[in-house]
């Protein structure tokens, strides 16, 4: 699959779901699961988009928590700063899931992706993903302060397969870009 469109493959992948038209929905929480075998291969990343967030006001760290994004994103150094000039990309979501997540996202603006709109975009696919998982899982979660000894989040059965981490576990540490045949792809690299 390494000579795909990404619109066709987008369409593919969420074969099962119906992608709503620019006009009525550009940036829909239509997330479907996908093998990582099925996935294209993406080689070297074109760009890398750092995120920085300010603590105090001064001290910078190189992440940024998924949990309470809202209230982080006014701290995230150059939130305003246009990061990638597309109208369209495919998010990819792959850890902590047994299989990965996409979504075909767009820019709030229509042109160009914002640091900020990249960060917004994550945290709520991060969501719905763990909501899918929620309603898609054959047993419950424990809530961590069920689990004992166990901090980790036990390994799930749902559409995604979630193991090792609840979402407020998770931040991003950075993000990859891809471009596969002219069409962009963003991967999050995330720290636990």
């Amino acid at each position: 699959m390494s000579n795909i469109d990404l619109e066709s493959s987008v369409e593919t992948v969420v074969s099962s779901i119906e992608i709503v038209a620019p006009e009525q929905n550009r940036n829909s929480l239509q997330v479907k699961a996908i093998s990582k075998a099925d996935l294209p291969k993406f080689g070297e990343p074109e760009g890398k988009i750092t995120v920085h967030l300010k603590l105090d006001g001064e001290t910078a760290v190189n992440w940024v928590p998924l949990y309470e994004m809202n209230k982080h994103i006014s701290n995230l150094v150059d939130v305003e700063e246009v990061v990638l000039a597309a109208e369209s990309a495919t998010l990819l979501l792959s850890y902590p899931l047994k299989k990965s997540a996409v979504r075909l996202v767009h820019p709030t603006n229509s042109k160009e992706f914002t640091r900020g709109d990249l960060a917004k975009i994550i945290e709520e696919t991060y969501r719905e993903v763990y909501r899918l998982e929620a309603v898609s899982q054959a047993v419950t979660d424990s809530y961590l302060n069920d689990r004992g000894n166990l901090y980790n989040k036990p390994e799930s059965d749902g559409v995604f397969g979630i193991w090792g981490h609840d979402m407020y576990d998770l931040s991003i540490a950075f993000i990859n870009v891809y471009n596969v045949n002219g069409r962009y792809w963003i991967d999050p690299a995330m720290n636990s």
